[in-house]
C-alpha cells in the first residue's frame, strides 16, 4: 500500500513535510507525486491528476495542472531547481559590462573590488563573481597551482608507469622535500634624534618595524628493504649567528640560530647527511649492499631546476658516495612526493593549533615541528606510497593532467584492506579495515 505525505504532518520517515498551499514542492515530494500519478494512468488516465492533486493536497483550482507540471519536471530531469535551465532573475553580465569593468581596473592598479563596485554600481560580491569567472581575473595574494607543461605531462605519465607496475609494498625508496612557515617578527625599537637641530641630543624611540620570516625545514623517509616505514631525516634550515647586543632573548656574545634558505651548497650538504643516514640505517640491519632509490623535487631554489645541470652532478655523487639512485620528479607534479601527500599535513595541523605569540617564535615553531614529525604514525608513510600509485594511475588516465591528485581511488584504505600489507600491518600494530 503506497504511503502518501499529508501537507502539514510529518511523512513515514518521521520528517517534517511542506505545509498546505506551498509552492516550493522540494524534488523527492515531486518524485512521489509522480510516481502516484502514473500510477493512476498518467495523461491516459481521466481525471488522474485530479485525484493526484486531492491526494496530496494540492488544493485550488491549479491542483491538476501543477501535478502535470512536476510530472513533467521529473521525467525531464529538471525537477531541481539548480539544473533548471532558467531560474530566478536573468544573468545581468554582458559585453558592454564587461568593457566597462576592464576599464575601470586599467586606470588604477591598486583599486579595490569595493571602490570599482562603487564607480560601476555593482555590488562587491557581484563584481568579484564577474571579474573571477568570466574575465580570469585574479587577486595577487591568490596563490593557484601552475599549469604543467606538454614536457611535464609526459614525463608525468612516463613515470607514472613505473610507479604503477610496483605490486605491493614500496621497498628501498625515500623521499626528501621541504616545508617552510612564515614568522612576523618585531625588530627591536630604535633609539633615534628627535630634532634635526645642531647639537640637540633629544632623542625618541622609533616604532618597531615588523618583517616577515620564511622558518624551512627539510625532512627525508621512506620504507626500507621490506616495506617498513623509515623516517631517516629532520632537519630546521638554519645558520648559527653571534648576538652583537643584549636583548629579551639573548645577551651579548650569545650563539643562536636563525633560519636561512637552501641554497645549492646547502641541499648538496643535506642530500650528504641522508646519504650517511641511510647507510646506517641498512648496516645496522645487515642490509649494507642493497641499492636505495632517493627522490627529490625539481624546484629551482637549490638549484635543482630542470636544465641547470646540477642534478646530473650530485646523482653522480650520491651513486658514487652512497650507493643510492636519485630520482627527480617532474616539474609542478607535488603529487609524486609522499611527504606533500601526508607527512607534512602533522606539521601543518600542529602549526595551526599554536597561539599567536608561539607561532610567530622562531624556537617554539621549530619545537613544534620537530615534536610533529617524530610524532607521526608511521603509517602515514605507507598511505602515502599507495597514494601516490593513485596519482601516477590518474596521470596515466588524463594524458598527464591529473586534476584530482589520486582522491577517491581509495589508496589509504589499501594500507589496512590488502593482504600484501599484512605483515607489515600486524609489525606496526595497525587494525584492520
Amino acid at each position: 500500500m503506497l504511503t502518501v505525505p499529508v501537507f502539514g504532518l510529518k511523512d513515514n520517515t518521521g520528517a517534517m513535510v511542506k505545509r498546505k498551499g506551498d509552492s516550493n514542492i522540494d524534488t523527492p515530494l515531486k518524485g512521489k507525486i509522480s510516481r502516484y500519478y502514473q500510477q493512476l494512468g498518467g495523461e491516459s488516465a481521466r481525471g488522474a491528476a485530479s485525484a493526484t492533486a486531492r491526494k496530496f493536497e494540492l488544493g485550488g483550482s491549479g491542483g491538476a495542472s501543477r501535478v502535470k507540471k512536476y510530472d513533467a519536471q521529473i521525467r525531464d530531469g529538471i525537477a531541481s531547481r539548480t539544473r533548471r535551465l532558467s531560474s530566478g532573475r536573468p544573468f545581468g553580465f554582458n559585453d558592454t559590462l564587461e568593457l566597462e569593468i576592464d576599464e575601470v581596473f586599467k586606470d588604477d592598479d591598486t583599486i579595490t573590488y569595493a571602490e570599482a563596485g562603487a564607480q560601476l554600481g555593482i555590488p562587491k560580491s557581484t563584481l568579484y563573481r564577474y571579474a573571477t569567472d568570466d574575465m580570469d581575473f585574479r587577486c595577487l595574494g591568490h596563490t593557484v597551482r601552475p599549469t604543467p607543461s606538454e614536457a611535464q605531462r609526459e614525463k608525468r605519465v612516463s613515470m607514472g608507469k613505473d610507479i604503477v607496475a610496483e605490486v605491493g609494498p614500496v621497498k628501498n625508496q625515500f623521499h626528501q622535500d621541504e616545508k617552510y612557515f612564515i614568522c612576523n617578527s618585531l625588530r627591536r625599537r630604535r633609539k633615534v634624534r628627535k630634532s634635526d637641530k645642531a647639537g640637540s641630543q633629544k632623542v625618541t624611540h622609533a616604532a618597531h618595524r615588523r618583517h616577515q620570516v620564511q622558518v624551512m625545514f627539510t625532512g627525508a623517509c621512506g620504507v626500507g628493504p621490506s616495506g617498513e616505514p623509515v623516517k631517516i631525516h629532520f632537519e630546521w634550515v638554519c645558520k648559527p649567528r653571534t648576538a652583537l647586543r643584549k636583548s629579551i632573548y639573548h645577551a651579548k656574545g650569545d650563539v643562536y640560530f636563525e633560519s636561512t634558505t637552501v641554497d645549492a651548497k646547502y641541499f648538496e650538504a643535506d642530500l650528504r647527511e641522508i646519504g650517511k643516514k641511510i647507510r646506517v640505517h641498512y648496516k645496522k640491519i645487515g642490509k649494507g649492499g642493497v641499492r636505495v632509490t632517493l627522490g627529490i623535487d625539481s624546484a629551482g631554489g637549490h638549484g635543482m631546476a630542470i636544465g641547470h645541470g646540477n642534478f646530473d652532478k650530485l646523482k653522480a655523487m650520491m651513486d658514487k658516495e652512497f650507493n643510492i639512485e636519485l630520482e627527480q620528479q617532474p616539474g609542478n607534479t607535488p603529487m609524486y612526493n609522499i611527504l606533500d601527500l601526508t607527512i607534512w599535513q602533522a606539521s601543518q595541523l600542529e602549526v595551526d593549533k599554536m597561539n599567536g605569540s608561539d607561532r610567530h617564535r622562531e624556537p617554539e615553531l621549530v619545537k613544534v615541528c620537530k615534536k610533529a614529525w617524530l610524532t607521526v604514525p608511521d603509517v602515514k608513510i605507507l598511505q602515502a606510497f599507495e597514494m601516490r600509485k593513485d596519482c601516477a594511475q590518474e596521470a596515466i588516465e588524463t594524458q598527464g593532467w591529473c586534476p584530482q591528485e589520486g582522491k577517491g581511488r581509495g589508496g589509504a584504505k589499501r594500507v589496512h584492506t590488502d593482504a600484501s600489507y599484512a605483515k607489515l600491518r600486524k609489525l606496526l600494530k595497525v587494525p584492520d579495515a
